[in-house]
């Protein structure tokens, strides 16, 4: 019995961390080293200066999503070709000039504006059901 047990608290650790060994770091995902990608569509919000680009590497194998506010480029977002489908692969958000990438989460927003309506931040909320991460502001300049 007590070698039974042993071999089952080994197996819930090993397992785990044979999991984790096998799949590819999202740091590393070759989807970041594109270089070559061409721009296929763009979105303007022009009253709250909003803008959202879209990019397809040559191959068309992978798309990359840029929104772009009040001036500057915060979220990126990257899909693979699955099937003929377009699988998000990789989130990034640009923080104090680093791009970090986000997993497990998705994005929420906050407009404020002035007493004239203009816009004049966005905050972006980074959460996921339970809680929040983090927040970023996005000033006009």
């Amino acid at each position: 019995m007590k070698k039974l047990c042993s071999l089952i608290i080994a197996a819930v650790l090993l397992v785990p961390v044979l999991v984790f060994a096998a799949e590819p770091s999202v740091d590393s995902h070759p989807i970041l080293k594109e270089t070559n990608w061409t721009l296929v569509s763009r979105s303007t919000d022009f009253r709250d200066d909003i803008v959202m680009e879209g990019y397809e590497n040559k191959d068309r194998s992978y798309l990359m999503l840029v929104d772009t506010y009040l001036g500057e480029e915060v979220i990126r977002r990257y899909f693979v070709r699955k099937d003929s489908k377009m699988v998000l692969a990789i989130q990034q958000v640009k923080i104090q000039d680093e791009w970090r990438i986000i997993t497990n989460a998705y994005f929420d927003f906050e407009k404020i504006r002035d007493e004239s309506g203009k816009l004049s931040a966005i905050v972006i909320i980074v959460k996921d059901n339970t809680r929040e991460f983090f927040r970023r502001e996005v000033k006009r300049k």
